[in-house]
């Protein structure tokens, strides 16, 4: 087993200025630094979890509570945890996965912030839901001091990984009108901001009045509603989702509308289906497992009680337009 001597001994510093960098505590120039973690990689340097725990009194395992988010095994969430997981154990540090604790807290009639609290966790990262709404539960995090992240909340002052969901379909649409569509129309959840307030700042640039289907976040309400949006006469429409761009193509080639030829249909999420489409479809993508690896790195940094950057823990990232034959 490597020791804090060996690594000492081959960078050339103290044992106490290995504890430092190791840590990522206390001041430690950058060109010492890079060398002793080379040392420690090199010497396949393994920190001893129990013992760091003991030492802080708080565990090096990171918790996950998944229960409380809807699809809670959905292929996107799957990629923000194996984001997390990477880089977490990359810092010597572990992850562990909660699902349905919420709701069997629930039925005890148990506080399952409570239980999670007591478990010491090195940091908790959550999906907002009814049972834990992100502003109350941030505040009581931080008075319990436990390091948090929340995956995708709006809600001011909470620290957050996000995407720029409004950006991306601004962006899209924008990308719709220079290819010489001119009635860009959307499709979606009205209730769900985010994404129908992109449409309209583009249409607004653009000088354009907005075609809106209101449609319930569902395969087939989406197939359903292709009649209603071609009685719009669009010649583009932006989809809430990859579920109900899946939908809709099926109501379209239902109705023998030709797709790119009379509408092109645009996705959001870049799920692995939406390349299997006919035809595959143009879509924004999301960064999920970028997003997991900031998550992750929030928290770690947070463990280690390092000072917030300047604007706070917040992170938003950008989506990408994915272009395929839909369009």
């Amino acid at each position: 087993m490597t020791r804090l001597k060996d690594i000492a001994e081959v960078a050339g510093v103290s044992i106490r200025t290995v504890g430092r960098a190791l840590k990522g505590e206390g001041y430690v120039e950058a060109g010492v630094r890079e060398r002793v973690l080379g040392a420690a990689r090199s010497l396949d340097y393994r920190p001893h979890r129990l013992a760091r725990s003991l030492r802080t009194g708080r565990s090096q395992e990171v918790l996950v509570l998944a229960g409380g988010i809807g699809g809670q095994y959905d292929e996107l969430h799957i990629a923000k945890i194996a984001g997390m997981e990477r880089t977490l154990r990359a810092a010597g540090m572990s992850l562990g996965l909660l699902f349905g604790i919420e709701s069997e807290a629930r039925r005890a009639g148990r506080d399952v912030l409570d239980e999670l609290i007591a478990r010491r966790p090195a940091g908790l990262a959550l999906f907002a839901s009814a049972t834990l709404p992100a502003t109350a539960t941030a505040r009581r995090l931080v008075q319990a001091r436990v390091p948090y992240v929340f995956f995708d909340t709006r809600e001011p002052d909470v620290d957050t990984v996000r995407h720029d969901r409004s950006g991306g379909v601004r962006e899209a649409v924008r990308w719709l009108a220079g290819r010489g569509h001119r009635r860009i129309a959307y499709i979606g959840s009205i209730e769900e901001r985010s994404r129908l307030d992109g449409y309209h700042e583009a249409l607004k640039a653009l000088g354009r009045e907005p075609l809106i289907v209101d449609c319930e976040a569902e395969y087939n309400a989406a197939r359903a509603a292709a009649a209603t949006l071609m009685a719009l006469k669009p010649d583009a429409v932006q989809v809430y989702s990859d579920i109900l761009a899946l939908g809709l193509l099926a109501g379209l080639h239902e109705l023998g509308v030709r797709v790119p030829q009379d509408l092109a249909v645009v996705g959001f999420d870049d799920r692995f289906a939406a390349s299997l489409s006919y035809p595959p479809l143009t879509t924004l993508q999301q960064s999920n497992e970028a997003m997991g690896a900031a998550a992750a790195a929030i928290l770690i940094a947070k463990s280690r009680d390092e000072t917030a950057p300047p604007g706070g823990w917040t992170r938003t990232l950008p989506m990408s337009l994915v272009i395929r034959a839909s369009t």
